[in-house]
């Protein structure tokens, strides 16, 4: 997703990673756990299927809820896979969806959904009807629903990102301080993923390229890095121009994203990480919220694109051969 013109001058000081200020770390060695867990099919996608092309995925209790980019629709899925409810389709008006960057519940099972290009956010109830739409700066992307109705959102100022607690009518209410690195990350570079534990007491974010973990406490004005088991550079743009008059910025090939997708219950997170490791796609790094420790790590059955906490366990949204939800036990 292009904002702006990133600078040359700021990849050519992207290049090594002690040029963005974050703070070293001793690298901590992975303790694998379980090499690939046992998990069961919820729902399976084929043709005149009604899973099509999902990409964000989210739960609450037996119900597993993804945004199904095939027809522009929040489809809900119960514990045996059949389809509980479906909303909206693509456009700009009541009920549709533009481009959504993001899919939450709140603590009392409503559906959120920010959609930047319609600057708003819908807020569907847990049986999948209309509540309201909340209308919100472009510039919103992730959203931590709270039970009052009020939330916590990232959203983007100057190309640099905004932490902040937001009232029920989606104004600023509370800023959060954020380390000083991802001052100097361009918002196409840092991509940024939110989970939360389920009465909300810590919020943790991940950056998709580099690995980076960061959490904050409801009650605190800051977040605190996390030692995170895999880091790596920020990714360079490239530009290129395919035509006169356009120019086109990509991420190089040998760029590759490390935390893919984010979840988290009362006590950990779980990181679905790509990144360089042999079992890239499958492997969930566990962390504690209450200090950010690195606990253990397993692997999943298949590659999967998105990871929620579920009744059922750990909840992932798999696109190969076809798209699936499965779901498998947390091991403890």
């Amino acid at each position: 997703m292009t904002r702006t013109l990133l600078r040359a001058v700021f990849f050519a000081a992207l290049s090594t990673p002690n040029s963005i200020g974050f703070a070293q770390q001793a690298p901590t060695a992975r303790r694998l756990i379980a090499d690939k867990v046992r998990a069961s099919v919820v729902v399976e996608g084929a043709m005149d299927s009604d899973l099509l092309r999902p990409g964000l995925l989210t739960a609450h209790g037996r119900s597993v809820i993804v945004f199904d980019y095939g027809d522009h629709s929040v489809k809900a899925f119960d514990s045996v896979g059949s389809l509980s409810w479906k909303f909206g389709r693509q456009g700009a008006g009541p009920s549709e969806f533009s481009n959504p960057v993001d899919l939450a519940t709140s603590p009392d099972g409503k559906v959120w959904i920010s959609d930047p290009p319609n600057a708003r956010v819908t807020v569907l109830s847990p049986s999948g009807s209309l509540l309201y739409m909340l209308p919100v700066r472009a510039e919103l992307e992730r959203v931590v629903p709270l039970r009052s109705g009020a939330f916590f959102g990232v959203s983007y100022s100057r190309d640099k990102p905004v932490f902040a607690y937001f009232d029920s009518a989606g104004r600023e209410r509370r800023k959060i301080a954020h380390p000083s690195w991802l001052d100097s990350i361009p918002t196409l570079v840092s991509e940024l993923r939110l989970a939360s534990s389920p009465d909300r007491d810590w919020i943790a974010i991940g950056s998709h390229y580099s690995g980076r973990l960061m959490r904050t406490e409801r009650e605190k004005s800051e977040m605190v890095e996390m030692n995170a088991v895999e880091k790596h550079p920020f990714p360079v743009p490239i530009s290129f121009s395919p035509r006169a008059g356009m120019t086109v910025r990509r991420f190089p090939p040998s760029a590759r994203s490390t935390i893919r997708s984010l979840a988290a219950d009362k006590r950990f997170v779980y990181a679905l990480v790509s990144g360089r490791t042999p079992q890239r796609g499958r492997l969930v790094d566990r962390y504690r919220l209450a200090d950010g420790a690195y606990v253990d790590s397993f692997a999943l059955p298949r590659v999967a694109d998105a990871i929620s906490i579920a009744a059922c366990g750990l909840a992932f949204l798999v696109s190969d051969p076809l798209p699936a939800i499965h779901c498998a036990p947390i091991i403890r």
